[in-house]
């Protein structure tokens, strides 16, 4: 009988301790419009009926909060500490049935997680009033404990956030101890952020000048869509109107991504938007991505991509950029950035007629700040014809750089269109490998501006300037690189097909096959495992000039 009552006040006891523990008491709540608030709120047909309902209720690990899909209702989720869940069993906010749900936030946040790990918000339509009365961000995941405390796991997916007046999606720190709090573990995949006034996503920390360390780690984007975020025209401290910014961290992704038509109300003529970009990160990449017809107002920049202040040791590869007010592709910094842009890499890119205001190029690097070096450009694809405003673009321009190698690229222009502009302050700035290609029969002269001289030939630049030599060896190439069908502007939309963009491929016998340098022999540059079409370059041979290796 003692043995049976034992084992019975066991049994009990280990009954209390699984009910009263966290993880396992996860449970689904169910928000309707039709519901009641004096529900369980545990199934569909007895929901719950409002958001200062959920608000009221305390989570656990594991509990999910659903909200009826196709329906809207009206509100302000806010999360706390206290609804944290972990990476094992996260708290869920979401939909259920076939459609997804649509909270509608009037002049708020959407959805407000506070001092909260472990945490997935999916399946979601979230709407703001319109960005220009709205004051909050659609997803806002903030961390706002001292002591520089890393919270573990975000995920954002398949959501659609629009007419906030700050941000479609923010992660980040904001401690007000200054320190670096943020995020660890952090994926943001198949969200859409539209018609936003800031950014579309944006991740950040607390701002630095001196910091060493970083905000956010192990923070992934992809297959995201961003535009007609177009900025706030009265702000002019900063830039606005950005499509993805992923700052503030140490190893990140963006991938599969597209930003197009943003940043067109910009006044700040301290800076301004870009479509796909990073800043004050370490070990970055950006990667498959289009970034198009970004916009700029009265300020500068609205360009595609950018590896901005305080990047290193980052690679941006395999992306199209094209028709952007600014730089298809941005390698600058800037005065007062924390680190120092160092130890970065572009490749395999195509740039076609970006530039389209203020005198900017398809590859822009410049230094107004701490400094930009050890930088490798090589196997991009840049083509650049005369702006409509009458402005005076560049294939590339150079400033107060060290160590900065553009190698085995093609620089193609149209109308005049300057080649190269290089300012006199470089150090070790060298051009080997390249190929030089004004197209006569569209208006195409041979230029090229280095240390306030001009050059209108390939063979005189190199005798002035000892470029595009390899010890006594020529290098470089002035030749059509016959491309297939170059300048045309296609949108290609879908990052997950951006090698049908057949427009920048080499015609079969282009003199840019096998004449490229061999990078990892000459110079020990691991070239990287594709080209821009995703051919194996051990599949390829001899290596070619230009983003397409593959023939």
């Amino acid at each position: 009988m003692k043995r049976d009552l034992v084992l019975l006040s066991f049994a009990l006891v280990l009954c209390v301790a699984i009910l009263s523990s966290p993880d396992g008491a996860a449970r689904d709540y169910y928000i309707s419009p039709a519901g009641d608030d004096h529900n369980p709120g545990t199934s569909p047909s007895n929901a719950w009926q409002t958001i200062s309902k959920v608000n009221s209720w305390d989570f656990k690990p594991g509990d999910r909060i659903l909200f009826q899909g196709g329906q809207t209702l009206a509100g302000n989720l806010v999360f706390t500490a206290k609804d944290a869940g972990t990476s094992r069993n996260p708290v869920t906010v979401g939909s259920y049935g076939e459609r997804r749900a649509t909270i509608r936030a009037g002049n708020g946040t959407g959805i407000l997680v506070e001092n909260a790990g472990g945490f997935s918000v999916r399946d979601l339509v979230v709407v703001g009033e319109d960005r220009i009365t709205n004051k909050g961000s659609g997803i806002w995941i903030a961390n706002r404990l001292p002591g520089a405390v890393k919270l573990d796991y975000v995920r954002i997916d398949n959501v659609d956030v629009s007419r906030f007046g700050s941000c479609g999606i923010l992660v980040g720190g904001d401690p007000a101890d200054g320190s670096k709090s943020g995020f660890n573990d952090v994926r943001i995949t198949r969200a859409v952020a539209h018609d936003n006034a800031y950014f579309g996503i944006y991740i950040t920390g607390k701002w630095d000048p001196a910091a060493t360390a970083y905000a956010n780690t192990n923070v992934y984007i992809g297959h995201c869509q961003v535009y007609d975020n177009p900025g706030d025209p009265k702000y002019l401290e900063n830039h606005s109107g950005n499509g993805i910014l992923l700052e503030d961290v140490e190893g990140g992704m963006i991938e599969r991504s597209v930003a197009y038509n943003n940043g067109w109300l910009c006044n700040c003529p301290a800076g301004g938007p870009v479509g796909i970009w990073s800043g004050v990160a370490n070990r970055v990449t950006i990667q498959y991505c289009e970034s198009y017809n970004n916009r700029t107002g009265q300020s500068v920049d609205g360009g595609g991509f950018d590896f901005d202040g305080g990047v290193t040791n980052s690679v941006m590869q395999y992306n199209y950029s094209h028709g952007n007010n600014g730089a298809g592709y941005l390698l600058y910094t800037y005065k007062g950035s924390p680190q120092t842009f160092r130890n970065n890499v572009l490749r395999y890119c195509i740039s076609e007629n970006d530039g389209r205001r203020h005198g900017y190029a398809g590859i822009f690097v410049g230094n107004d700040g701490s400094g930009v070096s050890d930088l490798e450009i090589y196997h991009n694809t840049v083509y650049i014809s005369p702006a409509a405003d009458g402005g005076v673009p560049k294939v590339v321009l150079v400033y107060g750089t060290t160590n900065v190698h553009f190698r085995n690229n093609i620089f193609l222009t149209a109308g005049g269109v300057p080649l190269v502009e290089a300012r006199a302050e470089q150090k070790g700035l060298v051009f080997q490998g390249n190929d030089y290609w004004p197209s006569p029969g569209r208006g195409g002269t041979f230029c090229i501006k280095w240390a306030g001289a001009s050059f209108g030939s390939l063979d005189a630049w190199r005798a002035a300037t000892g470029q595009e030599k390899n010890g006594t060896a020529n290098t470089g190439l002035s030749v059509d690189p016959q491309l297939a069908d170059s300048g045309k502007g296609v949108i290609i939309g879908n990052p997950d097909l951006l090698n049908a963009l057949a427009a920048y491929k080499l015609l079969p016998g282009s003199p840019m096959i096998g004449a490229g340098l061999d990078l990892r022999r000459l110079f020990r540059i691991d070239p990287g495992p594709n080209d821009f079409y995703g051919t194996t370059l051990a599949q390829t041979g001899a290596t070619a000039i230009g983003a397409h290796q593959g023939h």
